[in-house]
């Protein structure tokens, strides 16, 4: 009986001690983890996804993030892609964005390397439009988004061989052809009218992506722009500026310049007939030069963008 006893306290006793001891395992793991569980490997995200998951995330995440996924954080467009989102977010002033925008591109010349060459598109597809209807509306107070559906639209497919009259609406979106990014845009309408004896072409809408900005971009987009009112044989460009845009388009690397009366009649006229108006606006004009001094424009433009930034098609 005694033997028997003894053995089933044994028994109690080291299961008692076994208890403890895992549970003191326990305890020990808890406090050194301090209550948090191991987590999965990371999920598997393309630097597109990181970018957006890092511009919406609070501080602590994009550590853990540059922290989960190196790679990205490593390449110089990267990193100004994400100095991009900060600007257009409001979260970093414009001004550091020009003064760093000029890293080391390919070959070491100082371009970023998404903007190392640029191209123009001549939109046609509807996903375009959402672009020039994203781009516009957020930059500009008026008109609204359903009167810029109505005048943003799609220029008609018509053409034939023996057609030499360039007339209608037209949309160029100036990109980055390495990463796609929108770097200007512009709406136009060519218009003849024999009644009038007009030729012009009519800038309706034109801007550039904030973050570009004050960089040469704009005065580039422009001077595409009076290149081809040169091209359509158009015999000015002009613009409905809103009262605070006056100084920037009046200037002199731009060329536009105010109404004179004897002409003030007759294209105003023209205007409150055939086009949209705007509040608080006025109308510039740049004359058509000749082809020589056209192609000086243009090359001047084209120097003043960032170095290393080049143009897809030569003049």
């Amino acid at each position: 009986m005694v033997p028997f006893l003894c053995c089933n306290v044994v028994c109690l006793v080291f299961v008692v001690c076994y208890v403890f001891f895992i549970v003191t395992l326990v305890y020990i793991y808890l406090m050194f983890t301090d209550g948090m569980t191991t987590a999965g490997p990371a999920p598997i995200l393309s630097p597109m996804e990181i970018r957006k998951e890092w511009l919406a995330a609070p501080m602590e995440r994009r550590r853990e993030l540059a922290r989960l996924y190196p790679d990205p954080f490593l390449d110089t467009s990267f990193l100004h892609s994400l100095r991009v989102g900060l600007v257009e977010k409001g979260e970093m002033p414009l001004r550091y964005l020009q003064r760093n925008k000029l890293r080391q591109g390919p070959g070491g010349d100082g371009a970023p390397a998404q903007l190392s060459r640029l191209a123009l598109e001549v939109v046609s597809r509807d996903n375009q439009i959402e672009e020039l209807i994203g781009l516009y509306s957020a930059q500009f107070t008026e008109p609204d988004i359903a009167t810029f559906r109505k005048l943003i639209r799609l220029a008609p497919q018509r053409s034939t061989r023996t057609r030499t009259s360039h007339t209608g609406i037209f949309h160029w979106i100036l990109r980055s052809i390495t990463d796609g990014a929108v770097v200007g845009a512009a709406t136009g309408y060519i218009h003849r009218s024999v009644s009038y004896n007009l030729r012009f072409l009519e800038l309706q809408f034109f801007c550039t992506a904030k973050a570009y900005n004050g960089c040469g971009y704009a005065r580039f987009l422009n001077a595409l722009i009076q290149h081809h009112a040169l091209e359509v044989d158009c015999t000015f460009v002009l613009i409905c500026a809103s009262t605070s845009a006056v100084p920037f388009w009046v200037k002199a690397s731009l060329g536009y310049h105010m109404l004179d009366p004897q002409r003030r009649s007759r294209i105003e006229l023209f205007y409150k007939e055939n086009c949209h108006q705007f509040v608080n606006t006025e109308l510039l004009v740049w004359d058509v030069p000749c082809r020589e001094t056209v192609f000086q424009i243009v090359a001047h433009a084209m120097a003043k963008l960032p170095p290393g930034v080049k143009y897809a098609r030569d003049f």
